[in-house]
């Protein structure tokens, strides 16, 4: 695995590629967390945008307020969210990327909020970091598409699951 500051911006260089059954379009996990897709595939190798390269518009959730919103990525590891003023975020909340059943992408870290800006912006890391990634998992299959009301099914129930663990009932989802 190649990662920056061995690759430019936020990408990956695994080496695996068509050979081993890598296909465009494929998501890419690390620690069980989607953090990425394919985007090229040789037949050796293949090149991996992460969620965090700069210009990469990524569906988010924002648990706390529970609220769907853009992340735009910024570059080393870091996803800025664009949240309207007047909705409660917080540092430290979690923050999912709802393409895939994975876990929490990263949490706020820092929030930029003038009262000037019709918008608050989240600032936002992803966990594991981009400097202690080793390994990642590829999919085998392309990047689902999922419709609002599919995603917001997904979140609820996730939603329903971490309110269940939180207060202690051990009961599945």
């Amino acid at each position: 695995l190649q990662r920056p500051s061995e690759t430019p911006y936020d990408t990956l260089v695994v080496h695996k590629g068509s050979a081993d059954g890598v296909v465009e379009g494929a998501l890419v996990y690390a620690d069980e967390t989607v953090v990425g897709t394919v985007l090229r595939v040789f037949r050796e190798s293949a090149l991996v945008m992460l969620f965090s390269t700069a210009e990469v518009k990524s569906p988010v959730y924002i648990y706390g307020p529970n609220i769907f919103a853009h992340g735009y990525g910024m570059g080393g590891g870091v996803v800025r969210v664009s949240v309207p003023q007047g909705i409660a975020i917080a540092v430290g909340n979690p923050v999912v990327i709802p393409l895939a059943d994975s876990g929490i992408y990263g949490r706020i870290v820092y929030i930029e909020s003038l009262e000037s800006n019709p918008e608050q912006y989240a600032y936002v890391t992803q966990e594991p970091l981009l400097q202690s990634m080793r390994f990642v998992a590829i999919d085998p299959f392309k990047m689902p598409t999922f419709s609002y009301a599919d995603a917001s099914a997904s979140v609820a129930s996730a939603s329903t699951h971490a309110s269940r663990i939180t207060s202690g009932t051990s009961a599945p989802p």
